[in-house]
């Protein structure tokens, strides 16, 4: 199941792209062919993960394993996050699907920046 954001909810935050994923060299494998999935988490936004060269090269290692998908996990901005809680009903819906992907993911990291 993919989540696809309601173009309006989009266009009421200031960077839409922080969310809609696709990003340049982003990885992307058949699951059913991995046997180990990676969730790489930075509790900070989108723009501070992507340019964090050690979670970089975690992505780019990981990935170059045929048996393993490494992807990539951040905070929302400030906007989204009102957004959110604003509508509760589905950011519940998203936490709830977020979660049962997480509970598929083997290993879970978290890196923090000092």
């Amino acid at each position: 199941m993919k989540i696809t954001l309601s173009p309006s909810l989009l266009q009421s935050v200031e960077k839409p792209a922080r969310y809609t994923g696709g990003e340049w060299n982003a990885v992307k494998k058949n699951l059913d062919d991995v046997k180990c999935r990676f969730a790489l988490a930075l509790p900070d936004v989108y723009e501070v993960g992507m340019s964090n060269l050690g979670l970089k090269i975690l992505y780019q290692v990981l990935n170059n394993r045929e048996d393993i998908f490494a992807e990539r996990v951040y905070a929302p901005w400030v906007d989204m996050e009102e957004k959110m809680r604003e509508q509760r009903a589905a950011a519940k819906r998203m936490a709830k699907y977020m979660l049962a992907e997480l509970a598929i993911i083997i290993v879970l990291t978290f890196a923090a920046g000092i």
